[in-house]
């Protein structure tokens, strides 16, 4: 039976296989016995599907008909088998690619729209643990499901072969969830579940979704890859639940940079950690909201909130360090390595940063499944670790997401800021092939300022106004006159612009670059002596921003924290750290 199902298969190891067992399965079972299945959730062929093991059973007592029987089925099951449907690829072919679309909020409530993007997110992290799967990033599924696609050409455009799909109702602490898993090619669902549990079973709802897809496509789940598809960072339901509605309030907040969102974001993570306090995802989460609002990118919420505000800059830096260390206390191993690494980043003292930074980027880089990372690429370009840096973006975030432009600018930074400008000109090649994305314009932005190149910046400026920031695009104005010889168009742009006078990193790099030194330095010396004026100085560095003709003024608070860090050089502005004296660096 192997050897004839082996030929019908067309030599599908995986498939015949299972049709040559399903069929001897069923020579011992009788038919008076034999059962349908009729549950919902698996509806796929019996390829796909786990092939339930059955009782040995006694020979019936007349053995003449046995001969007859075998060959009669023989003869029926080869003909099931060359006229079957199939699910479509096989692992001998290749992960089984899937497209887990957003669920579909059908509450009646915006408000809920965190659970469903929530569950939605976790179901995707779960199910890429699995390498039988390709599963595509979020952001693409939400991407096609914007834009109102057929199954058929969200297929074309994700490159997949079946899609996710559902929609949740959450209602009077109970949830109720939807599930289908479709084979594109003949429209044909091939799992489908339902389920209406207390919200209190969020976990365990997300949880048979993601192994209703693994048993349809026939994906053996020891207990340890079980174990390793489901980490949700807490055992308590309210603190995960919490927990989602601040992640999923600070990515919109990200897009927009409206409105009191990060606030919001805020006050959820408290109560998420106020359920359980050992949830080191929700400490590290809150560190963002600190540093945007010490870094005057945010205002005092406009409503009452349930959330800690800081009466000063010095309170608002002692919340960003306690939660960090929180975060590092109570996270698992990665996320209590992030906390580490960000903690010492925020600090008064460097010493120590390089081996934390490198131990997260070498733990997290053979893992699986989109990354956050906070500020860990930025120190890894600081430190001048361009192996590295380059191994946790290609071989972890955009092995999981091609398409992340955020990852490929950090590899592109990183080759700028080492002065390695070929590089960097190769891989934004390659990235803009493939991709687009605001991070992308702003290096590219950085580039041709470090190559003086004012046409193509104001050509560059013009292709790419929707990409780039107010900031940045009054910033790049400046130096594209300057460049181009006119420095009374420059001082004139430079003048006018608000979002530079805000921000004054920007201006005095922008005065660098013109040639005015000593206004740079005294710009550049109150900025770097206000609570995290030196890492905000450090950030904009670490993304290419003060590439360009003249070196740095010395900015002694930053410098300080470099030779502590070990940080020799950043050879694209002609810093070179140990040039300076060591007591002028203790100034």
């Amino acid at each position: 039976m192997h050897v004839l199902a082996k030929v019908a298969s067309g030599g599908d190891e995986r498939q015949w296989r299972a049709w040559a067992d399903q069929f001897i399965a069923t020579l011992t079972t009788p038919i008076a016995e034999t059962q349908i299945d009729t549950s919902p959730q698996i509806i796929a062929p019996p390829s796909a599907s786990p092939v339930s093991p059955r009782e040995e059973l006694e020979p019936p007592p007349n053995r003449k008909l046995i001969p007859a029987l075998i060959g009669g089925a023989l003869i029926a099951a080869l003909a099931i088998v060359l006229l079957r449907p199939t699910l479509g690829p096989t692992p001998a072919t290749g992960p089984m690619r899937v497209a887990v679309m957003p669920f579909e909020n059908l509450s009646g409530t915006p408000a809920n729209s965190y659970i469903s993007a929530g569950v939605t997110d976790d179901i995707i992290q779960s199910l890429v643990q699995v390498s039988d799967l390709y599963v595509t990033p979020r952001r693409n599924s939400r991407s096609a499901d914007s834009k109102g696609l057929s199954m058929e050409e969200i297929g074309e455009a994700l490159n997949v072969d079946y899609i996710l799909d559902g929609t949740m109702r959450v209602d009077t602490g109970r949830m109720k969830l939807n599930a289908t898993l479709i084979h594109i090619e003949t429209g044909e669902p091939v799992w489908s579940g339902k389920f209406d549990d207390q919200t209190d079973d969020l976990f365990s709802i997300q949880e048979n979704v993601a192994e209703g897809v693994t048993e349809a496509f026939d994906i053996i789940m020891s207990p340890e890859r079980r174990a390793g598809m489901f980490n949700y960072g807490t055992k308590n339901v309210e603190a995960y639940r919490q927990y989602l509605k601040g992640r999923h309030l600070m990515k919109f907040w990200h897009e927009t940079h409206e409105g009191d969102d990060i606030w919001r974001a805020g006050e959820a993570l408290e109560a998420a950690v106020s359920a359980d306090r050992a949830m080191g995802r929700a400490w590290i989460h809150m560190a963002d909201l600190y540093h945007h609002y010490l870094s005057g990118h945010i205002d005092e919420p406009q409503t009452r909130l349930n959330v800690t505000v800081p009466e000063t800059q010095d309170e608002a830096l002692a919340h960003l360090r306690h939660v960090l260390t929180q975060g590092e206390q109570y996270g698992d191993e990665t996320t209590a390595l992030q906390a580490r690494a960000n903690r010492i980043f925020f600090s008064d003292d460097w010493t120590g940063i390089r081996p934390a930074v490198l131990e997260f980027a070498e733990t997290v880089t053979p893992q699986r499944g989109e990354l956050e990372w906070l500020y860990v690429p930025i120190m890894l370009s600081l430190l001048g670790e361009t192996k590295a840096q380059t191994r946790l973006m290609d071989a972890r975030v955009l092995k999981y997401d091609p398409g992340n432009g955020t990852g490929h600018a950090y590899v592109v930074r990183q080759y700028l800021t080492q002065g390695h400008l070929d590089l960097a000109e190769e891989r934004l090649s390659e990235a803009e092939a493939s991709t687009f994305s605001s991070r992308l314009a702003e290096v590219k932005g950085y580039m041709l300022v470090a190559e003086q190149n004012g046409a193509e910046l104001q050509a560059h400026l013009a292709s790419s106004k929707d990409l780039i920031s107010p900031l940045l695009t009054d910033y790049f104005a400046v130096l594209a006159h300057y460049f181009n010889g006119e420095p009374e168009k420059a001082v004139a742009k430079l003048n006018a612009s608000t979002a530079l006078e805000r921000e004054r990193i920007h201006l005095s790099l922008a005065y660098n670059h013109m040639g005015e030194t000593e206004t740079a330095r005294i710009i550049f010396a109150k900025v770097a002596n206000e609570p995290i004026g030196a890492v905000q100085i450090a950030v904009e560095l670490s993304y290419g921003a003060a590439c360009g003709p003249n070196p740095l003024p010395p900015i002694l608070p930053l410098e300080k924290r470099m030779v502590e860090g070990g940080v020799a050089a950043l050879p694209c502005i002609g810093m070179s750290i140990p040039t300076r004296t060591s007591e002028s660096v203790q100034e």
